[in-house]
């Protein structure tokens, strides 16, 4: 007979590897130790046995039974003689009893056998959670609450909506407990995966009326480092912040000294919590910051958005668009002077926003909510050393000398970072060794004032590591601290010298390796060396990063006379010369590499080569920077940049003139045509001016055409357009350069289209798109298979267009070009919306919408709304659609786009009498 029943199953963590610690023989008196206590439970919490594996499956009258049970389960785990952890589902349902006969358990069957889909569910439940946690389905929980199990001591979290392997529809998941337990999100699995809402109201796309659909977390938009290692500790910090996010607050500061963890701890809860906020979670760090120019310049980097001329009202306009959404202000405090009329403005203008700030002091702003990050407590600082010194070498013995670890972590003052830079050394010395090293090297910076410096205990364990490294290995290490956003081996080899014989930047031998003589050290080995003794990082895609704390001491030594053999600022300008040398010779192809993730070195090589007046590198890096950043932007760093490379003496006209074209690309691209003429017309004077051909004269002239012809093609003035295209044409090279090719024919194609010739533009498009795919170019062939798609539509050939703009979106998408992306999904949503496909077009115009506002692009966020009215008139929703035409004529009018603005006004005045 099936009724209701309130199901527990349980089941060991790990319980495989802690019975190959122990052997078979330990592992059998740890579960009859286990099971004898478990049963004791078990009969006064008025349970019922049904299975045992490497836990319990039980069945109780009562949910409050259950949950007690489980509460008090988990916590006798940890008394055992091994301690323990156990995962738990609880679930309320259906289910058949059967019961066998005495002969049937006679041969092992067992006495009672449970058969449901609640069963499932409960299993389901069980194995997503994690380690010493209780999670419960709807129905538990209800029960739970109905039974009033959940008052006192006890209390319930919502860890959101999952969908479960098997299980029908998407299911809210609770975490039940006593005021003790973690309430920890659990984790993504293969059978079991976070799902949050998109659209609607705070959603993605941050607009009413647009379709909630569920979305699994890992596609919930984010700008996240990763994790690099595990994380200890912390639990009563991180409910504090959940606890003060849920009671209302919106802006909360984690404050604390330098490498107490703070930025850690941020991330930790970014990643935990990413499914409470769809609309994006966001990473700015602020740490060269130290103007508000300088913050929104990293806020719009992170946040992928352009900026203009008011950078704080436009960053408030792009986070009000983002709807729900965190956005994470690290190392904050050398701009709390800054903060009312920055982080202020933001708050009020993104009232669906959070905010998460890491500061060594509070901000003082109205609604701010604080969590004072304390040292780490004894016991998580002895783990976070085992943890590290164990990954470092595999024989430490984490119960050893227990009375020096203690008081090492004691004397790191149980800093994160501290500790993580000690316990490498695990190595060379045991721990009682390392101890007396860190006392010596503490003893001047305890004493004195009485007053705990943590700053200067943070700067003493980095002297310390220092003097442990050999004079090549910091030589390496300081001039790695050139490199900005991490960096490959192929820059090492190229950046990194010793100096023996050699300062070419490559050491003088075939490889990179060596420098030049038989017993030199190989620089990969010095890499490798400061890799394990934790001072770089390991990431992904082979590529190497520096702490930022490390990389700053590496830098000032790097400058320091005295600090090893050769440093001082003669040596920073070499290492910077060769820096910004290496990423100059760069090819396209590999400064788009990986979408883009040379472009903070290209940067950073631009403006060290204006520094120091080299003019070819200087040029070559702009323009490298440029190819990178046109895809995801910010495109106003870009202006920038070119204005302090166009300053530099000595720059030839045809210096001048590539500096122009990439200055004009990036005015175009923001929508100030005018501009973009105004300097490539400059750019041809110049070369006019130069009164002779030189290298790169025809392909710069080329380019310039380009832009103008580009420029005019959207202006309507086709015949002065013809004229520039065509001469750009006759200027192209008989061969490379794919960009520059694709970008003129791609130009007479649009010239084409607009002279309602529409074969002709065929023809250039598939010129260019054959280019394309000889050279690989997934960003080419994407914005190519659009425009034909465009050509495909208006002739009324929607399916083929259909599948066309499909395939474009694929390479726009493989070669990180978020501008193309969003074009194409406007494009595809006019189609769908023709084919009466209301949800699929109210999709794409719905990522359309979002994909613009995150880089801030006017024109295509304006586009996207008015097609948005569109499709809710077609949907006759016509309060909605007229909302978004006004939105639309108001943006389009801020713009100074007045035919879009008579466009959109025409279709307002279609619906007006309607919607009154």
């Amino acid at each position: 007979m099936r009724k209701d029943h309130t199901l527990l199953y349980t089941d060991i963590v790990d319980s495989t590897a802690v019975n190959t610690r122990l052997g078979d023989a330990g592992m059998a008196l740890l579960w009859d130790e286990h099971d004898r206590r478990s049963r004791e439970l078990l009969r006064q919490w008025r349970g019922r046995e049904i299975d045992r594996s490497d836990g319990f499956l039980v069945l109780f009258a009562q949910p409050a039974d259950a949950l007690a049970f489980s509460s008090h389960y988990h916590r006798m785990l940890g008394t055992l003689p091994v301690p323990l952890r156990a995962r738990a589902g609880l679930h309320v349902g259906p289910l058949t009893l059967r019961e066998n006969s005495a002969a049937e358990v006679a041969l092992g069957a067992k006495p009672t056998e449970v058969v449901g889909i609640a069963k499932a569910m409960t299993a389901r439940l069980m194995a997503l959670a994690l380690g010493g946690q209780t999670l419960a389905s709807p129905s538990g929980h209800q029960a739970l609450r109905e039974d009033g199990a959940l008052a006192g001591n006890w209390r319930s979290v919502s860890h959101g909506h999952w969908r479960l392997k098997g299980m029908d529809g998407v299911l809210e998941i609770f975490e039940v407990g006593d005021v003790h337990c973690a309430f920890m999100p659990p984790v993504d699995s293969d059978k079991s995966q976070r799902m949050v809402q998109m659209g609607g109201t705070g959603g993605m796309a941050g607009m009413a009326g647009t379709p909630i659909a569920w979305v699994g977390v890992r596609d919930v938009p984010h700008k996240l480092p990763a994790e690099r290692d595990s994380f200890v500790g912390r639990s009563t910090e991180l409910q504090q912040i959940t606890g003060a996010y849920a009671e209302g607050a919106r802006l909360l500061t984690i404050t604390g000294p330098g490498g107490m963890g703070k930025t850690r701890l941020a991330l930790r809860y970014a990643w935990s919590w990413l499914g409470d906020h769809p609309g994006g979670v966001w990473f700015c760090d602020l740490a060269s910051a130290r103007s508000i120019d300088g913050m929104t310049h990293a806020v719009g980097q992170s946040l992928d958005v352009p900026l203009g001329n008011d950078a704080v009202s436009q960053l408030g306009r792009a986070i009000a668009g983002r709807g729900r959404c965190l956005i994470i202000l690290d190392n904050f405090e050398q701009l709390r002077l800054h903060a009312r009329d920055t982080l202020g403005r933001w708050l009020d203008a993104a009232r669906e926003a959070r905010f998460l700030v890491t500061s060594r002091e509070v901000l003082n702003l109205a609604g701010e909510s604080m969590v004072a990050l304390a040292p780490l407590a004894q016991p998580d600082a002895a783990l976070l050393f085992h943890q590290r010194a164990r990954a470092a070498h595999a024989a430490h013995d984490s119960e050893a000398e227990p009375d020096a670890t203690q008081a090492l972590v004691a004397m790191l003052d149980g800093m994160p970072l501290a500790i993580e830079l000690a316990a490498p050394r695990v190595r060379v010395m045991a721990t009682p060794e390392l101890l007396a090293r860190m006392s010596d090297r503490f003893r001047l910076l305890t004493a004195g004032s009485g007053r705990p410096d943590r700053q200067a205990t943070l700067r003493a364990t980095l002297a310390w590591s220092w003097e442990l490294l050999s004079p090549d290995e910091r030589a390496v290490l300081a001039q790695l601290a050139v490199f900005e956003g991490g960096f490959a081996w192929p820059a090492v080899q190229a950046v990194v010298s010793l100096g023996y014989g050699s300062d070419s930047g490559s050491d003088g031998d075939s490889d990179g390796n060596g420098n030049g003589t038989d017993n030199a050290p190989w620089i990969i080995d010095l890499l490798q060396s400061l890799v394990d003794k934790s001072l770089v990082s390991p990431q992904l895609g082979a590529r190497f990063n520096l702490l930022r704390s490390v990389r700053d001491f590496a830098e000032e030594a790097l400058g320091s006379a005295g600090s090893f053999t050769g440093a001082g600022p003669a040596l920073r300008a070499q290492v910077q010369q060769r820096h910004f040398r290496h990423y100059a010779a760069l090819s396209e192809e590999a400064a788009l590499a990986s979408r883009g993730a040379e472009v903070d070195n290209l940067v950073s090589a631009c403006r060290a080569a204006v520094s120091q007046g080299a003019v070819d590198d200087g040029v070559a890096c702009l323009r490298l920077a440029w190819a990178a950043l046109q895809l995801t932007g910010p495109l106003r760093s870009v202006v920038s940049l070119a204005e302090e490379v166009v300053a530099m003496p000595g720059l030839s006209p045809v210096r001048q003139a590539e500096v122009d074209w990439v200055a004009g690309q990036a005015h175009g691209a923001l929508g100030d045509n005018e501009r973009a003429l105004e300097l490539a017309q400059r750019g041809l004077a110049a070369l006019g001016a130069a009164g002779m051909p030189q290298i790169g004269y025809n392909d710069t002239a080329a380019r310039l055409h380009c832009v103008i012809g580009t420029v005019m093609v959207s202006q309507g003035k086709l015949d002065e357009a013809s004229l520039h295209l065509t001469t750009a044409l006759a200027r192209l090279p008989p061969q490379g350069d794919t960009n520059l090719r694709c970008t003129v024919m791609n130009g007479l194609g649009a010239l084409a289209y607009h002279q309602g010739q529409p074969e002709k533009a065929r023809k250039h498009y598939q010129q260019a798109l054959q280019v394309a795919f000889a050279a690989n170019d997934a960003r080419w062939q994407g914005a190519l298979l659009s425009n034909l798609g465009i050509l495909q539509y208006a002739s009324g050939q929607l399916d083929a267009a259909r599948a066309t703009y499909e395939q474009a979106l694929s390479f726009a998408r493989q070669g990180g070009d978020r501008r193309s992306e969003g074009n194409v999904r406007s494009n595809l949503g006019l189609l769908h919306l023709d084919q009466s496909r209301l949800a699929e077009a109210e999709t794409e115009l719905t990522q359309a919408l979002h994909i613009a506002r995150r880089l801030g692009h006017a024109r295509l966020t304006y586009v996207a709304t008015c097609n948005l009215g569109l499709v809710a008139k077609s949907n006759a929703q016509l309060d909605q659609a007229a909302r978004l035409f006004e939105a639309a004529i108001a943006a389009a009018r801020a713009a100074g786009d007045q035919p879009s603005v008579t466009e959109y006004t025409s279709y307002l005045n279609d619906i007006r009498p309607q919607a009154a």
